[in-house]
Parts: C-alpha cells; sequence; structure tokens
C-alpha cells in the first residue's frame, strides 16, 4: 500500500474518535419535578440516566470543569417512620464519563455535600448521621475510584483544605 494511502487511512480513525470524543462534552445536568436526571450533552442529545434499585430520585447534579464528567447523588429513602425525616437521603455519590458510570462513592453514612475539586480529577464527599455525631469528609479520584485522604470532625486534627471546599446540599 503506498505510503500516502496508509497514511489517509490511519488519519481516518483517529479523526472519527476525536469526534466522539468532543461528542461527550457535557453541556447541562438538570433533575426535573419527579426526580429524574437529565444529561445534556454539547450535541445537543440527552441521556436520562436508569435508576438503581430502591432510588426514589436524583440530587444535587454537577458537571466537572472541564465539562467531560457527571457527578450526582442517588437518593433513597429514610428506613425510620416518615415522621423521623421527610424526603431521601443521598446514598451514593455517582461519577459518570463517556456513556457509563465510572464509579460509586460512599456511603457508609447518608451523604449531605460533594463538588469536584482538582478540575474534575478529584472529588470531595461530606458522609454524617441523621442526628449529631462523627461527619467524615472524604477525597476520592475519579479515575480510578479510590479514597485518596479521609478526615473526621472527631480526630482532633485540623480540617484539611479540600474539606472545607466541600459545600453541603
Amino acid at each position: 500500500m503506498p505510503q500516502l494511502a496508509r497514511g489517509v487511512l490511519s488519519f481516518v480513525p483517529l479523526a472519527a474518535l476525536t469526534l466522539c470524543a468532543a461528542d461527550q462534552l457535557y453541556r447541562s445536568v438538570v433533575v426535573d419535578d419527579k426526580g429524574q436526571l437529565h444529561i445534556t450533552l454539547a450535541s445537543g442529545k440527552e441521556i436520562l440516566p436508569r435508576k438503581s434499585k430502591g432510588q426514589t430520585s436524583f440530587a444535587d447534579a454537577r458537571i466537572s470543569p472541564d465539562d467531560r464528567t457527571v457527578g450526582w447523588l442517588e437518593m433513597y429513602p429514610y428506613p425510620l417512620p416518615a415522621e423521623a425525616w421527610r424526603g431521601p437521603l443521598g446514598g451514593a455519590l455517582v461519577i459518570y464519563r463517556a456513556g457509563r458510570v465510572l464509579h460509586k462513592f460512599g456511603a457508609g453514612q447518608p451523604i449531605w455535600g460533594w463538588q469536584f475539586q482538582d478540575g474534575g480529577k478529584r472529588v470531595a464527599f461530606r458522609e454524617a448521621p441523621m442526628h449529631e455525631g462523627s461527619q467524615a469528609y472524604l477525597l476520592g479520584d475519579v479515575d480510578s475510584g479510590r479514597i485518596l485522604a479521609r478526615w473526621s470532625n472527631q480526630s482532633g486534627d485540623r480540617q484539611p483544605e479540600w474539606a472545607d471546599l466541600c459545600e453541603p446540599l
């Protein structure tokens, strides 16, 4: 095969991959009044993720600063009688990229707030019981799903900056 033809043939798949990757930029995320998450790609295509078993709704959906990753909380009913608490609680932090769930973080306890950090490479989230008690702040790696750091309000150590930035719901 002539050199030019090989060069053109190798360029075509590369160009197609580039177009597909560009299509995976996220433009918006919205949770509707029925608790369904709507993810809109830069191309205008809309994605409606399915709920997990027992999940009542989605909440606190966000797009990473680089527009390539989406995160949200899966909300679940509180297991005690309705008068003890109104509304669902954050049961897992879901990280989604390129059409699939990368990782689910948490939750030993309900998740009360989270955010992307380091340009979308990490997520920080706060787990805490319904009433007073120990709160745990966790820093997770988006690509690997590993927990990189953990801080508790009962540790006696100074709260790290990444935990300061973890805003509540």
